[in-house]
């Protein structure tokens, strides 16, 4: 009973307003700090009063400074400073130091050392930083003290004006030995953020019973530690921690944050407690070691109201009593697992799951429950499926999903108890559109593949993120067309991944998917980079090792590193180690040969071929691609390249390797007898490259074009453009193959097309001889338009390119698509209660959009208003988006002032649609630039700590839009002068730099051959 008594005690001290929320030590100072700024500061804030008045300083160039907080005088060795002053609050509390005029001695890290005798002594590290400096980048632990069980009591008190919660941990591990330990093993190092700690409560020992003595507490503001130091050296044995805290339950969407809906059976706003700790958060919820690598048990206890329940990542195993209104949930204890990947809801929600898979359930608000069935029926097909594939059963005994409100991700693999947005897991037949179905199979399918890759197997540190993320993102592939074979997925990953990223990965800006992070609050990679050139290197290595290879060499990495860490080159033996069995790769080959040449540097080879019929070989050659003409690396590159061919006489599937080419050229022999076949290089798209012909063969290829297979055809059109693009194929070519558009009716090639005519779009659509490309457009697309206009399948596929072709052909002026989703929004301003029904659910968004496009202002407010009253999460979806679609500039800036008002139902969640949506527009991107500017202050104030997530999404569309210089001197001065606060979003506006430079340059080149080239074909 004495943790009864405790909690009993506990909790009513919890039980204080946010207004009286003590941070106890906290730090500040002026951000960014140039040379030569006037009246910069740098403070900290003492948990109590400065019993002495004074305090220290020490400087970057370890100068320490006295600083006498009464008379606000600053010396140092005895002479007083005129460079500086000292003051401190109505409180007693702080020790701040005014900077007269900032020069580069002040620049750097900072300590503040405050000792205090009836009171902990106290220290922080803080650093004065330059726009240029932007952030702390060696924020790693030390390496001496290794955790292995956290027991864990938190109390979330999910009442409003007491968003608090009250929090206990006791850990305990070991001491190592090691020269990563920079205080000689007398103090222990954890992170915190955003928590007062109760250090009276500090406790550090062998055991519990055996102290040491604790001399001083610090916290280093930059890195989020909090720094117990000891008055002796710790044994390199095990230890004790143990400390009680209070920490925020915010609506940053980040740590244990607070969410909130509206309760549709009871008309009653409610709210939860939720988590989200990747990467770094999990330090914001109880004060721990939050490196993946230092795994631990968690013995989890959650508080709750009696009419709340509690989820987390293992099993309940019993409840406590804590008093009339609370009660303790008590947790069986967890596997071996990272800090990032534990997880708490404390909530009112129901739940479902499939006949005979209780132990698998998917929770949601009671009112949405009915909409969790599909995700219940495939979730567990799903695990099956990966048992199977991986030869590695599930590790867990139970697996909870959950529908949280307010999500910034679209889903986090926490071990157990996966948190979804509610469009990646919310679906039914009636309100929902099949895209959303695909949506919610391939979310499903890529957490599930998370609990092998990423929770099971972890990696040390977040540079081989894409272990995590490109392993899942492939994967999921995998099992979602397990579950959905008629979507196509694993074909379609071309057009989702490989062509997607293999415009970023052509610029200048682009980095190695194996990246170095130092600091991974500012310098986040989860990008498309992890993501979808992970999961296609991933691809292109099954299919070179043979998918059995492959799916064997995966189950001995999970049996050699379950519970642990690992890095990519234990990866590689794992693979190489099985292909050397399966005799699918030559003895002296090994699998980290071939791919560190793909992940350890960026970019990807264009194959140059060339077919010498005299010699009977082909001749071919790598090169790094860059999409800037004209563009030349300062660094030499080459990959080992799975080469493959196949004549169109054969079967042109057969992506067997053929050949490595592993230098800078080659030749190698042709088929015998074959010299007048067509030779198509890079089977089924499985390469991660990309083939250049000579001019004849591209010919050639032009006219047996619609007869390739789909696969072929799509990669062949995204090679030709993007070639011309860069420069090294004649835009007279690349657009000749376009001209099969006419008969051409399978979704991956008319995506492909699609997005490649965008770009030009884009670039020329100032010009007056624009019209000839809408008309080339408008004629090309017709016949498609009219096949998916009179096709009623309700089918995935007809109605996938239907969502494709309908906006196609509308954007070039297609009449009779423009009065037709002007017809069905006028159905749908007409429609009554029953509005949300009007219109077909997998067409909405294309006749909203134009409905808006071509309506009035009416029509506009009509929608906004219609977006305050619908509970369907698709018409929501639908409107935000579509709204973003009007031509009235002042109706998008009335639209961006309402997304910064505190009032608005949009959820921070999908502020990112309205903004990409206003930015899909040349006038949209310009206005919302400027207006991003002129208020920046006010912008940056309102979202918090989401504000650079937002930030990065606001100018995402504006490169594709831009190609003068003065277009990119704008971008350019917009970086330079927020670099400092941009965050993890300044790589973003970097990559969109590259772009516009690209966009610059081929203006300079290719503008008036394109153009030439759709007024000759429109004659």
């Amino acid at each position: 009973m004495r943790s009864f008594i405790f909690l009993t005690l506990f909790i009513g001290v919890a039980r204080i307003s946010a207004a009286e929320f003590d941070q106890g030590f906290t730090q500040g100072r002026t951000y960014p700090a140039e040379v030569g700024d006037t009246d910069a500061e740098i403070w900290c804030r003492a948990t109590h009063n400065i019993e002495s008045g004074m305090c220290q300083m020490t400087m970057p160039d370890m100068v320490v400074l006295d600083l006498d907080l009464k008379t606000g005088s600053v010396s140092s060795g005895g002479v007083v400073s005129e460079e500086f002053s000292a003051r401190t609050d109505e409180s007693g509390r702080m020790c701040a130091l005014d900077i007269k005029t900032v020069d580069q001695s002040h620049l750097g890290q900072w300590r503040c050392d405050i000792a205090q005798e009836t009171h902990m002594s106290e220290f922080g590290y803080i650093s004065l930083l330059n726009n240029e400096m932007g952030f702390v980048r060696d924020v790693r632990l030390p390496r001496h003290v290794i955790p292995e069980v956290y027991n864990l009591t938190l109390i979330p008190f999910i009442v409003e004006d007491n968003y608090t919660i009250k929090g206990e941990v006791k850990l305990t591990g070991y001491i190592q030995e090691t020269e990563l330990n920079n205080c000689d093993y007398k103090c222990i190092t954890l992170h915190t953020r955003d928590t007062y700690i109760n250090e009276e409560t500090l406790q550090v020992g062998l055991d519990e019973f055996s102290p040491y003595k604790i001399e001083s507490v610090g916290y280093d503001i930059d890195r989020d530690f909090v720094i117990i130091m000891l008055e002796e050296p710790m044994l390199q044995d095990s230890f004790y921690l143990h400390m009680d805290f209070v920490s925020q339950l915010q609506d940053n969407l980040a740590g244990f944050y607070r969410s909130s809906y509206v309760d549709r059976i009871n008309n009653v706003t409610k709210n939860i407690g939720t988590t989200q700790f990747e990467s770094t958060d999990a330090r914001r919820a109880f004060p721990c070691l939050d490196e993946p690598d230092m795994k631990a048990v968690f013995n989890t206890r959650l508080g709750r109201r009696r009419d709340m329940i509690t989820l987390s990542n293992m099993e309940s195993l019993a409840g406590e009593v804590i008093d009339d209104e609370y009660l303790l949930d008590i947790y069986e204890p967890s596997v071996k697992m990272s800090t990032y990947l534990l997880a708490f809801i404390v909530c009112e929600f129901g739940s479902v799951y499939d006949e005979g898979h209780e132990n698998f359930k998917i929770w949601s608000q009671e009112d949405r429950v009915p909409e969790l069935g599909y995700a219940a029926k495939i979730g567990p097909q799903v695990i099956q499926f990966y048992e199977d594939l991986f030869d590695y059963k599930f590790p867990l005994n139970k697996m909870d999903m959950a529908a949280i409100p307010d999500f910034q991700s679209g889903a986090m693999e926490n071990w157990g108890l996966i948190t979804y947005r509610d469009t990646a897991i919310l679906y039914d037949e009636v309100n929902y559109a099949l895209k959303s179905k695909e949506r919610v199979a391939t979310v499903v399918a890529h957490e599930l593949a998370h609990q092998w890759f990423g929770d099971l197997v972890t990696m040390k540190w977040w540079n081989d993120l894409w272990l995590n993320e490109g392993f899942a993102s492939y994967i999921e592939y995998l099992g979602a067309d397990y579950v959905e074979p008629d979507m196509r997925l694993k074909e379609r990953t071309v057009n989702f991944d490989m062509q997607d990223v293999f415009y970023l990965d052509a610029l200048p800006s682009s980095h190695p998917i194996s990246v170095n992070i130092e600091n991974p609050v500012y310098q986040e990679n989860f990008d498309r980079i992890s993501y979808g050139k992970g999961a296609i290197l991933i691809r292109m290595m099954s299919n070179f090792l043979t998918p059995d290879t492959f799916h064997q060499g995966l189950a001995n990495y999970f049996k050699e590193h379950a519970y642990s860490n690992a890095e990519q080159d234990d990866l590689w033996t794992s693979l190489g180690d099985q292909a050397h069995v399966d005799g699918v790769l030559p003895q002296e080959v090994t699998a980290k040969q071939i791919m560190d040449t793909w992940t350890l540097q960026k970019g990807y080879p264009v194959i140059k071929v060339v077919h010498n019929k005299a010699e009977g070989t082909f001749e071919l050659s790598q090169t790094k691609f860059n999409l800037e003409s004209g563009s030349e690396d300062k660094e030499e590159f080459s990959w080992w390249v799975p080469i493959t061919y196949a004549s169109t006489k054969e079967d042109m599937m057969d992506s067997s390797v053929d050949y490595w080419l592993n230098t800078e050229s080659a030749s190698i022999p042709a088929p015998s007898n074959m010299e007048d076949d067509l030779f198509i290089f890079n089977t089924g798209a499985m390469g991660y490259y990309r083939v250049n012909y000579e001019d004849s063969v591209w010919k050639q290829i032009t006219e047996v074009f619609p007869s390739l297979p789909v696969l072929s055809r799509s990669q062949i059109l995204d090679d030709a453009m993007n070639l011309a693009r860069a420069g090294q194929l004649s835009y007279d070519i690349a657009l000749d193959l376009t001209k099969s558009l006419i008969d051409e009716d399978d979704i991956m090639v008319v995506y492909t097309f699609d997005k490649r005519i965008e770009f030009l779009d884009n670039m020329v659509n100032a010009d007056d001889r624009y019209e000839s490309l809408r008309t080339y457009i408008r004629e090309g697309v017709q016949g498609l338009y009219n096949k998916v206009i009179e096709n009623d399948s309700s089918d995935f596929i007809p109605t996938l390119l239907k969502t494709v072709v309908l906006p196609l052909a509308c954007s070039y002026g297609n009449q009779d698509c423009i009065d037709s989703a002007k017809e069905l929004f006028a159905a749908w301003r007409s429609a009554d209660a029953d509005y949300e029904t009007a219109v077909d659910p997998n067409i909405k968004a294309w006749a909203y959009c134009y409905g808006i496009r071509y309506g009035s202002a009416e029509d506009w407010d009509l929608a906004w208003s219609r977006l305050q009253q619908t509970s369907q999460i698709l018409e929501r979806d639908s409107i935000i988006s579509a709204l973003g679609c009007t031509e009235d500039p002042e109706l998008l800036t009335k639209y961006l002032q309402l997304s910064v008002d505190p009032t608005s139902v949009i959820r921070t969640q999908n502020k990112r649609y309205l903004y990409l949506a206003i930015g899909s527009s040349k006038q949209g991107s310009d206005l919302m630039l400027d207006w991003l500017e002129a208020n920046w202050e006010d912008i940056k104030e309102f979202y918090g700590d989401t504000f650079v997530y937002n930030v990065a999404n606001m100018v995402a569309k504006y490169p594709d839009h831009a190609n003068t210089q003065e277009e990119f001197d704008r971008m350019n001065n917009f970086y330079t002068t927020h670099k400092g606060e941009l965050g993890s979003s300044a790589d973003p506006v970097k990559q969109g730099l590259d772009k516009i430079s690209a966009n610059v340059k081929w203006r300079q080149n290719f503008y008036e051959q394109v153009l030439e080239w759709f007024v000759a074909n429109t004659q």
